[in-house]
């Protein structure tokens, strides 16, 4: 098992090959980048990795930004 790191050079050779942009703009700082990409190769990993991404939440409640993960109830580990 192993962790294929392959940097922006896939988004990039995409983005070149399509025409189209794959850059990300963060609104922060003002800045377009190309992410990096990280993928597991097999395994667990990559399932924890998918049920996380899915379960990846963000709300905001008076004025105050947070970030949560929302799992469908089949994936409690007991029934409530």
């Amino acid at each position: 098992m192993g962790i294929a790191a392959r940097g922006n050079y896939d988004l990039t050779q995409h983005s070149e090959g399509s025409g189209k942009t794959l850059d990300y703009f963060d609104e922060v700082t003002k800045e377009r980048y190309i992410p990096h990409v990280i993928e597991p190769s097999l395994g667990v990993d990559r399932l924890v990795l998918a049920l996380i991404c899915s379960a990846y939440r963000e709300d905001t409640i008076k004025d105050e930004k947070r970030n949560y993960l929302a799992f469908h109830p089949r994936m409690a580990p007991v029934k409530v």
